[in-house]
């Protein structure tokens, strides 16, 4: 520890960094963590280390995390529970065990094809580059202007969460039918 005091921080491995940022987490014995892409610039080799850290920690101090990322890999192995935003909207959630056997949202299963090693391997098809709409009052799925099967409904009317399997939620006019 008394190496650490001396150091700043881009002294430190990015490792270090984040057992540290973890450590000051812990100082003010929190029941809930939010962690914001905790691993995103870690190497590889890194990464489940931190994870099992996390996981350890969890377990040891009854600890409740809201772990945001985009990899998708480690959201399936650090949560029990995943939820899909697109564009500031729920666009799934299911435990995680349901959402991996089962994607059922266009957005949701493109980000699954687009992950290395994965089962739901489509292609990917050519869409915009457009960002979502953002504004208050918009009209439609936020994920309609990329989706490869949009239909006019999408873009006149906001689909609402519904529960298609067992606590798995879809905010998709045509969900069940692209399963």
């Amino acid at each position: 520890v008394n190496e650490f005091r001396a150091k700043f921080p881009h002294e430190l491995s990015g490792g270090q960094r984040q057992r540290v940022a973890i450590a000051r987490a812990l100082a003010v014995n929190p029941a809930f963590i939010v962690a914001d892409e905790p691993i995103s610039m870690l190497d590889v080799s890194i990464r489940a280390g931190i994870l099992e850290l996390m996981n350890e920690l969890k377990r040891d101090f009854n600890l409740s995390y809201l772990y945001i990322t985009h990899d998708l890999a480690s959201a399936r192995y650090f949560g029990d529970r995943i939820m899909v935003l697109y564009g500031g909207r729920v666009m799934e959630t299911a435990p995680s065990a349901g959402l991996l056997e089962k994607p059922y949202h266009p957005y949701t299963r493109l980000m699954f094809a687009a992950t290395p090693g994965s089962d739901w391997s489509i292609p990917l098809p050519e869409t915009t580059n457009e960002a979502p709409n953002l504004l208050e009052g918009r009209v439609g799925c936020p994920f309609a202007h990329r989706c490869p099967f949009v239909k006019d409904r999408c873009r006149e009317e906001t689909p609402g969460l519904r529960e298609l399997a067992k606590d798995h939620h879809v905010a998709c006019h045509y969900a069940e039918d692209l399963v």
